[in-house]
């Protein structure tokens, strides 16, 4: 090829990697994890009830460890050497599981490698995971869906359903930088679905009592 035809060609690439979080040099493997952690306060009598969380599953668009950035409208990258240290749906199961543990919502929260008899059942499905560098500043862009299923009388009943989304801006575009406004986005999803699944529990125990109550 004609080595001035070549350049810009050259140039172009390099101007489109320079706004994503790739080093400029050779680059080495880095690894992140989400972790939250839930403020103090707030809690209340737990449900004589265990929830099982399952490993949530990830949208096929997101499979794998490396992150994952929006470069335009119809263009997605996935990242070689940033990743996460596990796989996003155990990861964000991990941090689902505390979360929920120390807010008292229930007896016991366990995790599916557990066979402890449990009443409650949670799905999660990732939905959107990647950091979006078509828009300035660059965006952590989150969405979780919850489905909590109850046992009643042998079979597993819709009890909840919601979809969760944030899109938190990131302080630069590094993937440090990245990963720690998923972090933010992570802590405000878990916050408000607490708060929704413990006015679900609680309108699920005055439908039960007037049942009971009833002649």
């Amino acid at each position: 090829m004609n080595p001035h035809k070549l350049l810009p060609v050259l140039i172009l690439l390099a101007l489109g990697a320079g706004c994503l979080p790739i080093s400029k040099e050779t680059p080495e493997k880095r690894q992140f994890v989400l972790d939250v952690s839930r403020p103090s306060g707030d809690n209340s009598k737990p449900i004589d009830a265990v929830l099982r969380v399952n490993e949530f599953r990830l949208s096929p668009r997101y499979e794998g460890r490396g992150l994952t950035y929006r470069v335009d409208d119809l263009t997605y990258k996935s990242d070689f050497y940033n990743e996460f240290f596990i796989l996003p749906g155990q990861m964000l199961a991990e941090e689902a599981i505390q979360w929920l543990d120390e807010s008292d919502l229930f007896e016991d929260v366990v995790g599916d490698s557990l066979s402890q008899e449990a009443s409650y059942m949670l799905d999660g499905t990732i939905q959107e995971l990647y950091g979006d560098y078509s828009s300035n500043p660059a965006k952590a862009v989150l969405e979780i869906e919850f489905v909590l299923l109850k046992r009643v009388e042998g079979s597993d009943k819709v009890s909840f359903k919601k979809a969760y989304r944030q899109e938190q801006t990131a302080s630069g575009k590094s993937a440090k930088e990245l990963v720690r406004a998923w972090n933010q986005g992570l802590a405000s999803i878990l916050k408000t679905f607490e708060e929704d699944l413990r006015k679900n529990l609680d309108a699920t125990a005055v439908s039960e009592n007037s049942t009971t109550r009833s002649p």
